[in-house]
């Protein structure tokens, strides 16, 4: 008699760390009420999303974009092969892991805040693209901003590594 083992596959573990990431960095922020901890909680959503991109970029093997509109108020993760980066409109997003039958498009001013103001994205585009192996094409970094307090999202390129500072 064949004995089969069961395993997850690297996409379930994948799919079920950016979860973990994105319900932290969803809750965390709710039990405070300070500008300081919603440009926190704003960072931890963005890089969850990041990180997201790269292991999307990995499990499936295909280069994957995080994107931001123009005026930089929301930014949606998509499949960047045949698609122009520069017309946000046109971008088909992927489907979003905690919202099935929603598109992974995010709203700046819903991720804990109206007053979080993202000042610049990823310059001079508006975008950072993973490859199949999960390493960018670029470096960048996303500025967030309130009244009382900035952080910093940076990429780091070749190892793709998120970080907040």
């Amino acid at each position: 008699m064949v004995r089969k083992e069961k395993a997850f596959t690297l996409l379930e573990l994948l799919v079920v760390l950016v979860l973990i990431g994105i319900v932290a960095a969803v809750v965390v922020p709710a039990a405070s009420g300070t500008e300081s901890a919603q440009v926190a909680g704003a960072a931890r959503i963005l890089t969850a999303d990041l990180e997201a991109a790269q292991a999307t970029a990995l499990a499936r093997q295909a280069e994957t974009a995080l994107v931001f509109n123009a005026t930089l108020t929301k930014y949606k993760v998509v499949l960047a092969d045949g698609q122009n980066l520069s017309d946000y409109g046109s971008l088909v997003a992927l489907a979003n892991p905690l919202q099935p039958g929603n598109a992974y498009e995010v709203v700046v001013a819903q991720m804990s805040s109206p007053q979080v103001v993202v000042n610049s994205a990823f310059s001079p585009t508006k975008y950072i693209t993973f490859d199949s192996f999960g390493s960018p094409t670029l470096s960048g970094s996303v500025v967030l901003t309130t009244q009382a307090a900035t952080l910093t999202v940076s990429v780091e390129a070749i190892t793709g590594a998120v970080s907040v500072n």
